[in-house]
């Protein structure tokens, strides 16, 4: 079992949350470090820091969403689904530019308040949308057209 590299972040299996899709797996590993860091620079209490890495996140964010967009429009899965998952991704974008504006302008939210509200954003987000993938992908990769669900 691939533990993630952030011993103090989170109880999360790397493996149990990947789809299937190197690119977007690398991607989920990839938010997860830069949540990690962003946990560690909160807890310390340093402000700017915690402000690069946030706008990072965020880049990091919309990189990784435009790679799963491109692959989720080509994977066959319910129009429904796809819907809700591009909603999904736009939701977790407009809230993290909301955070990302007020967090500058110390808004009454802590460090480590915010980082549980991001963290929870995009864990909810693998959780609950991308792993939806997984199917679709493996029958992607076997040549097969649409999974047996």
């Amino acid at each position: 079992m691939q533990r993630l590299g952030l011993m103090d972040y989170s109880p999360f299996d790397l493996a149990a949350m990947q789809v299937g899709d190197p690119d977007i797996d690398r991607g989920h590993e990839s938010l997860l470090r830069v949540l990690g860091r962003l946990k560690g620079v909160g807890s310390e209490r340093k402000g700017h820091e915690f402000e690069l890495i946030l706008a990072e996140l965020g880049k990091e964010l919309q990189t990784h969403i435009a790679s799963e967009e491109s692959l989720l429009t080509a994977l066959g899965m319910p129009d429904e689904d796809v819907r809700r998952h591009l909603r999904a991704h736009s939701d977790i974008i407009e809230n993290l530019a909301l955070i990302s504006f007020l967090v500058p302008r110390k808004a009454a939210l802590s460090h480590l308040d915010i980082f549980m509200e991001v963290q929870e954003w995009i864990v909810f987000h693998f959780l609950n949308h991308d792993l939806k993938m997984r199917p679709y992908i493996a029958c992607k990769n076997k040549g097969s057209v649409t999974p047996a669900i």
